[in-house]
């Protein structure tokens, strides 16, 4: 029979997700663990520091040979998270439309590149 899907203060204790804060090194609150997604054994985890209110975006991913973990630090919100991760993704028009943006050595983004390059 398959376990049910943990709380996140059940999977943090279980993964031992990176424990203290890579900015302040304070202890992570198991309450500020949100799991964003479950897809079978994988997991996207939103870790909010209680102390410096610093976030990690962990991937939890089970494979044969074991359990990988890796952590993105983010300034995002787990709400945003869900929200991006849910929303549209980015369409050829609109990438072609950023592209004749940054193209074009007129603008103030394009200097700013081309004079700290």
């Amino acid at each position: 029979m398959e376990e049910k899907s943990k709380s996140p203060s059940q999977l943090f204790e279980k993964l031992r997700l990176m424990k203290k804060c890579p900015f302040c090194e304070h202890n992570y609150d198991a309450k500020k663990v949100v799991v964003l997604e479950e897809q079978e054994e994988n997991r996207l985890v939103h870790v909010t520091c209680s102390e410096c209110n610093s976030s990690i975006l962990h991937i939890v991913v089970v494979t044969q040979i074991g359990l990988n973990t890796m952590g993105i630090i983010t300034d995002l919100t787990a709400e945003e998270v869900l929200r991006l991760r849910r929303g549209p993704g980015v369409t050829e028009e609109t990438l072609l439309d950023f592209h004749k943006f940054i193209s074009n050595t007129n603008n103030s983004f394009s200097k700013l590149i081309l004079d700290y390059i």
